[in-house]
């Protein structure tokens, strides 16, 4: 629940997974989970 409202964090993670993810592969959503999940 404490992570959920850290804005920090989010900022954090979509600055490392932004240089993985690829438009092209389909939807940034499903791919964020996916990066999240492992």
């Amino acid at each position: 629940m404490t992570s959920l409202l850290n804005p920090k964090m989010a900022i954090f993670i979509l600055a490392l997974f932004s240089q993985f993810l690829k438009p092209e592969a389909g939807s940034i959503v499903i791919q964020v989970m996916i990066f999240a999940s492992v």
